[in-house]
């Protein structure tokens, strides 16, 4: 009985995340910087504009983000980010 609650517990928890990212607002190619202050160097960063789906593992959103001519990325709430020095 606890195999299948677990199962459960984990099919619901995949089928709220698949809700969430259906249901946040999207912008359609958003390419606005944010501008981030940091220490010594000002980073930018935006939303990828490449990348499809819910972003799960950073190293594939990095991927798409240098393809995209950024330095970096990473998922931040489900979604990819890319950054670079501004």
């Amino acid at each position: 009985m606890g195999l299948k609650c677990a199962t459960s517990v984990s099919v619901l928890v995949i089928v709220l995340l698949a809700l969430f990212a259906m249901t946040a607002p999207q912008v359609s190619g958003a390419r606005e910087l944010e501008d981030l202050v940091g220490a010594s160097a000002r980073t930018c960063s935006a939303r990828s504009g490449q990348y499809r789906g819910i972003c799960l593992f950073s190293v594939n959103c990095a991927r798409t983000c240098k393809l995209e001519r950024f330095t970096s990325g990473s998922c931040r709430f489900l979604r990819c980010v890319c950054t670079k020095t501004c």
